[in-house]
């Protein structure tokens, strides 16, 4: 990892972007104890009502990762 780290990128080197909430982990907004975060990705109700809109980049909008989903990782 180390050697990994230190080692300079070529310019021309392919790019790998990774996409949190694509097919496995969750995107939501955290609330207050007791009730649990809000999904926002991936909750069809709020696919379906347009809220989606919130995933977009911006600063400090409060959209955190709320781990894996579990039906694709229990296995």
């Amino acid at each position: 990892m180390r050697a990994a780290r230190n080692t300079s990128i070529a310019a021309t080197a392919p790019r790998v972007i990774i996409v949190p909430g694509i097919m496995g982990s969750q995107l939501g907004l955290k609330r207050r104890a007791p009730l649990p975060p809000d999904i926002l990705w991936i909750d069809p109700v709020d696919i379906a009502a347009g809220r989606l809109e919130l995933l977009k980049p911006a600063a400090d909008d409060g959209v955190v990762s709320l781990g894996v989903v579990l039906y694709t990782y229990l296995r």
